[in-house]
């Protein structure tokens, strides 16, 4: 190519990049960007709790369906500990996600958090991408899309998959530093982001810390749970056969890039003298490895639940709503037995 005709290319490219950054600025300053509801939601409770919460549930539906904050506080007050809890939890939070609100967090003023427990199952949501929203967009800082960049590359899918979420990270991140949330808001929100029900929105103002029940509003369905059952059947039947004990070999840079990730969470807090910890809800994905791994690199203590043997009482069927997630009940029982483990182990410690 003639070097008069590739610097006309380079001008071309140069004055589009130029274009488009400035149209994404002016449109920031009319439409500025706006975080998802929910999590705004949260983040405006945090600042506004008196007094501040000192202990902050952190992951995804396992957590925002599972954790009844308001009912740890009683039972580890009962125990002999004072607790100020809240549920930070999400629908499918990302691990860059997590990275990202713990950041925010440690950012805001007049904030007391002493513990963040977060849930092991950030590691499987590593990879969901839903790349539309004001949500997305707005973690995608630099740290969060360097985050992005390498969850996605440690996967084994293929590589136009790849590449088209590489370009969704990048893009969000032009977005995100373009401040232009109007974007979000018209492309993808009032498609693919989740709304709240006006029962879903009364109940969270309602002191609840956070926690939503995931079967609230929801009619019985006695299908569901004949499904449950079947899927348990053949899990005690099959066992590690179907949900694995091990790590295959492809899944190992998944879960070396997630002790990455999760370990500098962990160091973060630990800088600014605030203790970590992990939970593990009771569903059937074993993930021994991962969580030997981890425990290994941080030294954090794991509170797993996903034993059927061990804890048999959070398997029954009245318990669930699902393979994966617990009903309402299921929630509070839950939440008794990590309260009980969570105030024996600090009472071990000294801390």
């Amino acid at each position: 190519m003639p070097s008069g005709t590739r610097m006309g290319s380079i001008i071309r490219v140069s004055v589009f990049l130029a274009s488009f950054t400035a149209m994404n600025l002016a449109v920031g300053l009319v439409f500025p960007l706006q975080q998802d509801v929910l999590i705004q939601a949260k983040f405006d409770e945090l600042r506004a709790a008196s007094p501040p919460y000192d202990l902050l549930f952190v992951g995804p539906s396992t957590t925002y369906n599972h954790i009844n904050a308001g009912l740890f506080e009683q039972r580890v007050k009962a125990l002999g500990r004072t607790m100020h809890a809240f549920n930070f939890g999400t629908p499918a939070m990302h691990l860059c996600e997590a990275h990202s609100i713990v950041r925010h967090v440690l950012s805001m003023d007049d904030l007391d958090v002493r513990w963040v427990v977060f849930d092991l199952d950030l590691a499987h949501n590593a990879y969901d991408h839903n790349p539309f929203t004001r949500r997305y967009i707005g973690w995608h800082d630099l740290p969060g899309t360097v985050c992005d960049i390498r969850t996605t590359l440690s996967t084994d899918l293929p590589v136009r998959e790849q590449l088209t979420r590489l370009y969704h990270g990048v893009r969000a991140f032009v977005y995100h530093a373009g401040n232009a949330g109007a974007l979000a808001q018209v492309i993808g929100d009032r498609v693919i982001s989740p709304t709240l029900t006006d029962q879903e929105r009364e109940y969270l103002a309602s002191g609840k810390r956070g926690f939503l029940p995931i079967d609230l509003g929801v009619p019985f369905n006695p299908r569901r749970n004949q499904r449950y059952l079947m899927e348990l059947g053949t899990y005690r039947q099959l066992g590690d056969h179907v949900w694995g004990v091990t790590a295959d070999e492809d899944d190992l840079p998944k879960l070396i890039n997630g002790v990455v990730y999760q370990k500098q969470m962990v160091e973060l807090l630990e800088s600014r003298s605030i203790q970590s910890a992990f939970f593990v809800s009771p569903d059937l994905n074993r993930d021994e490895d991962y969580q030997d791994m981890l425990s290994r690199e941080t030294g954090t203590v794991i509170f797993a639940f996903n034993d059927i043997d061990a804890y048999p009482g959070l398997y029954h069927v009245d318990y669930r709503f699902g393979l994966r997630h617990l009903n309402g009940a299921g929630a509070d029982r839950f939440t008794g037995l990590l309260a009980e483990q969570y105030s024996r182990y600090l009472d071990q410690t000294g801390r």
